[in-house]
């Protein structure tokens, strides 16, 4: 072979390698490409399980604080970060059959911001039916239902005159009465103490699943307001007109009693006067379904019945009148609601009909409930609510109706008798300590 045939051979040779190596080269940054892709893929794959994974924890989370007795709208305020990102309720709204629909987004952390995963559901909560309840007497009489029938304690650790019990958890409950006295339930026993005999207690009020976080208020010579840290009761904090209610719907709580004065309101550090009111009567009994909206109830205007109402973050009590009919004594004992479109007032029986007194709030008005299949009424003390279709009121002479969500039965008898029932509350806070979600979908959004 020629020398020039060899340098040809040689050049073809070196000509094939780099078009090998450019080749090689070409293949391995697609391939590196393609690697990437799947790899960036697979990461946003795995973000938007894991925001789809928060957004549950978001509908877990509200869940619980649902069934501690948070009401349905204060749950828009439920968010937390965790390692992987955060979640948090967007809305939330009581619907027409009363269930609680909540809208909640997950979010995963990424290390692309541009990339961040958002997964947004809807769900609808519903509250289960509390099984027990505990009713207090006039004379320290303890009876506890268990969902169908009352069992009288055998031995109550007081003879004094019980006013107002709560339960904010299912194992922990607070009982307040006359001469100072003071009932505290837990591990299964009650057990009672005796902070001043010249104090009447009227009323105590638990946040939500906190029995560590209460207010009992009541009368020495004026108003008196004691706090329970979860060790110790607080020294009194006086106020110049006696005090009939307080209600916690969080760490804000409310007080009320004398008419013409406006309610207090503790705003983190003390007691002081909530802004103002129009409400010319007592208020007897307040119930606050969220840290600013509340109804309270009292003393009757003329035939008149009396409401007062916190609307909102207005800082005003405002005074409204539902005719009650001529001659009926429409006096108002006790509120209580499920939502701000639900709530329940119960009171004096009326006259000269002698049925019990029930009226109704449905989001816009009150409207009287009639009862005069249930027989001759008697005054109604108290009023509880474990649903928006499981309440219960107690009143006179062992009184006892209970709600299941379209009618109002007789549940008295039994262990109960012919007691006077001062007071019920349902255990486990609003919710009874039970939440089911009925319904659960993802949203799309285009």
């Amino acid at each position: 072979m020629s020398p020039a045939s060899r340098h040809q051979r040689g050049v073809v040779t070196l000509m094939g390698a780099m078009f090998v190596l450019v080749t090689i080269t070409l293949l391995l940054v697609v391939l590196q490409r393609i690697t990437g892709s799947q790899s960036l893929a697979s990461a946003l794959q795995n973000d938007s399980v894991e925001a789809l994974f928060l957004a549950e924890s978001a509908i877990e989370r509200a869940s619980y604080h649902y069934a501690s007795g948070t009401a349905c709208a204060d749950l828009a305020t439920v968010a937390d970060t965790t390692t992987d990102g955060s979640f948090s309720v967007q809305s939330a709204q009581v619907l027409a059959n009363g269930d609680c629909r909540v809208v909640v987004e997950g979010r995963a952390s990424s290390t692309t911001a541009a990339n961040a995963a958002v997964r947004t559901a809807s769900a609808d909560l519903r509250a289960g039916s509390a099984g027990e309840a505990w009713a207090i007497g006039k004379n320290g009489e303890l009876f506890l239902w268990d969902g169908s029938t009352w069992t009288r304690l055998a031995t109550s650790p007081t003879n004094e005159k019980l006013k107002a019990v709560t339960c904010p958890t299912t194992t922990e409950c607070w009982a307040v009465g006359k001469n100072g006295t003071i009932l505290h339930y837990a591990g299964g026993t009650w057990t009672a103490t005796v902070l001043n005999s010249n104090e009447d207690y009227e009323d105590i009020a638990c946040a939500p699943n906190n029995p560590n976080y209460c207010y009992v208020v009541g009368k020495d010579g004026g108003g008196v307001i004691r706090a329970w840290n979860g060790t110790s009761w607080s020294a009194p904090t006086t106020t110049a007109d006696e005090l009939k209610t307080v209600s916690c719907p969080s760490t804000t709580c409310y007080a009320a009693g004398e008419g013409g004065q406006p309610p207090l309101v503790f705003n983190g550090s003390t007691w002081v006067v909530d802004g103002t009111s129009n409400v010319s009567k007592e208020i007897k009994d307040i119930y606050c379904f969220s840290s600013t909206g509340c109804w309270g109830v009292g003393k009757r205007n003329g035939n008149n019945y009396t409401f007062a109402q916190r609307p909102g973050a207005s800082f005003t009590w405002q005074e409204t009148l539902v005719p009650g009919g001529a001659n009926t004594k429409p006096d108002l004992e006790t509120v209580t609601c499920t939502s701000a479109n639900n709530c329940w007032a119960a009171g004096k029986r009326s006259q000269p009909s002698d049925n019990f007194t029930l009226l109704q709030w449905n989001g816009s008005s009150w409207t009287s409930w009639p009862t005069a299949g249930l027989g001759r009424g008697e005054d109604l003390k108290d009023i509880s609510c474990a649903s928006a279709n499981n309440c219960m009121a107690v009143g006179k002479k062992g009184s006892v109706l209970l709600w299941n969500g379209s009618t109002w039965s007789d549940a008295s008898g039994g262990a109960i008798n012919n007691t006077d029932l001062e007071a019920v509350t349902f255990m486990g806070g609003a919710a009874g300590g039970s939440v089911t979600v009925v319904r659960w979908q993802e949203v799309i959004s285009n």
